[in-house]
């Protein structure tokens, strides 16, 4: 009993020795424990799962011809011209620059009557013109620039490049280098029937007329 006795009294004390205090900083306050925080769950999204959105189409599949990087704006006409002439010109200026040769067949029926495309006796403007340009004939950058150059005014007609007129003269010539090989132009400088490059003309009504090359 005598050697118990020491052992109980140990375990006595060690069950009413007070908790340690907590540990405090330096400046006397009381360090908590840190807890744990669970991750906060991102809401789901409406259009997860969702394909992604197509790219937009950039201009790359746009019909492509030899006036597609034109300008669709015409030059202004000197002197200028009549109001349903110029309108005219602007909208054959604008459905070359956009290769849309089903409109360029349009305007060249508008007003119902004949319409001369220089084809040798075709008689389907669209594909006249389509097949030209598929074997390298820039037929509608030409008719752009052609209808940008100085005009012929002869009677109710007008006529473009001016070279192409009755009384053409040395600025006529001059207007037309770049358009044709320097070579061509002198040749054509050398004959009677003079130029015979593509060349269109309009009737003071609006009317689309021709739209030709060669003799």
């Amino acid at each position: 009993m005598k050697k118990l006795l020491p052992v109980l009294c140990g375990l006595l004390l060690a069950c009413n020795r007070p908790s340690p205090a907590p540990t405090g900083s330096p400046d006397g306050s009381v360090a908590v424990a840190p807890v744990a925080v669970a991750p906060k769950e991102e809401p789901a999204r409406a259009d997860a799962g969702a394909p992604p959105e197509a790219p937009r189409e950039t201009g790359a599949g746009a019909p492509r011809c030899s006036a597609s990087t034109l300008s669709p704006e015409p030059k202004p006409a000197k002197p200028p011209l009549p109001a349903k002439v110029e309108s005219m010109r602007r909208r054959i200026i604008a459905a070359a620059v956009a290769c849309d040769y089903e409109t360029l067949t349009a305007l060249s029926l508008e007003e119902g009557k004949e319409f001369n495309p220089g084809s040798g006796g075709e008689t389907d403007l669209a594909a006249f013109w389509r097949k030209q340009e598929q074997q390298g004939d820039p037929v509608l950058a030409r008719l752009v620039r052609v209808l940008n150059l100085p005009y012929s005014g002869e009677g109710e007609h007008y006529l473009w490049p001016s070279a192409a007129g009755m009384f053409r003269k040395a600025k006529d010539w001059e207007a037309i280098e770049g358009l044709y090989p320097p070579e061509t132009i002198a040749r054509w400088k050398g004959t009677e029937k003079g130029y015979t490059g593509l060349r269109t003309g309009i009737h003071l009504n609006g009317d689309w007329l021709f739209a030709m090359s060669g003799e």
